[in-house]
């Protein structure tokens, strides 16, 4: 039992991933399927981080469909700055729920499932690996 050990982690943490990638991937399909598109406009850089390790991520507010304003704070964020206070940026928002609003671009949605793809795949190469030794 012990010798198989690590091949059963492996598999298992491959699931896991899966899973994961599965599971955002939905959320975002079910996100963009519904969302409503706005132009706003960057109205401040939020800093994440720290020190040297700071990055900036885009606030901005953008109006609804019924003229209510609202603000999103980006979910990615760089160093340097992709963006100025000032610039326009596209949003979509679930009309029932605008402050759930996102930036439009597609690492916003499609990130987190690629990396979960990328660390199931790594892992069912690491259980291959390990079964072909063992």
């Amino acid at each position: 039992m012990t010798r198989r050990l690590p091949l059963l982690l492996a598999l298992l943490f491959c699931w896991l991933m899966a899973l994961g990638a599965v599971v955002t991937a939905v959320q975002s399909w079910r996100f963009l399927r519904s969302a409503v598109p706005a132009v706003g406009t960057v109205v401040a850089l939020r800093e994440t981080g720290g020190g040297a390790d700071s990055t900036w991520a885009p606030v901005v507010e953008f109006t609804n469909q019924v003229g209510v304003t609202f603000s999103v704070n980006s979910q990615m964020s760089s160093d340097p700055p992709t963006h100025r206070v000032g610039d326009r940026l596209a949003v979509l928002y679930p009309p029932n729920h605008p402050q759930s609003a996102r930036m439009d671009h597609p690492a916003e949605f499609w990130l987190t499932p690629l990396v979960f793809s990328v660390l199931s795949f790594s892992c069912g190469v690491l259980a291959v690996v390990i079964r072909s030794r063992s």
